[in-house]
């Protein structure tokens, strides 16, 4: 910001009056470290020859590195919430589930940094699990995906256990759990179970291929969405067998 402010500056200087100069800017520390500061300054003139002469000034410069990042975190907050607001409308509206999905995962791909999502519903004949929808997983590997038994990979043991699972730096993972995310180069993934109570519906996963973990607030806002979808598969559930 170097040369915006000494533009600012220079022309709070050039005024010749008992100018006020004030701005927002970042600095650099000698050991890297980026603070916001607030310079605020006032300029003393003089009158000679009619003219306006700036004679001295005053001014200080105040760390709000802190007000900054409590302002970020708000923006954010405030984002993540309207997400949320536009996924549940999303999923009030639509009834098929891989449509449904599809809107959704459109809506919160770039906000929560995600490359991926897996949506399953619970095979009745063989009580494990059916691919419903999906994005961003290979072509190559996408039949090894279509079917899980309880227990199996990281979605199966979910609906096994009913609890969710969050893997970082899935890459280094070993086990046969793994080995299907890893195939599809998955590199952070969450897996939550999408349950009405004591019935479990189904699971929904997310994934990312470009980085290692997720934020403490893109994980609950996963959560929250799994639990709008599970909301949204029961509705549709009861409006099948209310038209039966």
């Amino acid at each position: 910001d170097r040369q915006a402010t000494l533009e600012r500056i220079q022309q709070a200087v050039g005024s010749g009056g008992d100018a006020n100069h004030e701005a927002e800017l970042r600095i650099l520390r000698p050991d890297g470290e980026q603070r916001w500061v607030i310079l605020r300054g006032r300029g003393y003139a003089v009158e000679e020859n009619g003219r306006s002469r700036l004679v001295r000034g005053l001014g200080t410069v105040t760390d709000i590195t802190e007000r900054k990042r409590a302002e970020e975190q708000l923006r954010q907050q405030k984002e993540r919430l309207l997400l949320l607001a536009k996924t549940a409308e999303r999923l009030l509206i639509d009834d098929d589930p891989g449509s449904m999905m599809g809107e959704v995962f459109a809506t919160v791909q770039q906000h929560l940094g995600l490359d991926c999502y897996l949506t399953y519903g619970v095979d009745e004949t063989t009580n494990g699990l059916i691919l419903e929808a999906s994005a961003g997983i290979p072509a190559e590997i996408l039949p090894a995906y279509e079917r899980l038994s309880l227990g199996q990979a990281f979605c199966g043991t979910v609906a096994e256990t009913r609890a969710p699972i969050l893997v970082e730096r899935l890459q280094d993972c070993v086990g046969p759990k793994a080995e299907l995310a890893k195939r599809a180069g998955f590199r952070a993934y969450v897996c939550h179970p999408l349950l009405v109570g004591d019935r479990l519906l189904g699971t929904l996963a997310f994934a990312s291929k470009h980085r290692d973990a997720f934020e403490p607030d893109e994980i609950e806002s996963m959560r929250t969405i799994c639990h709008y979808v599970a909301m949204a598969k029961e509705r549709r559930r009861l409006l099948d067998q209310a038209q039966r």
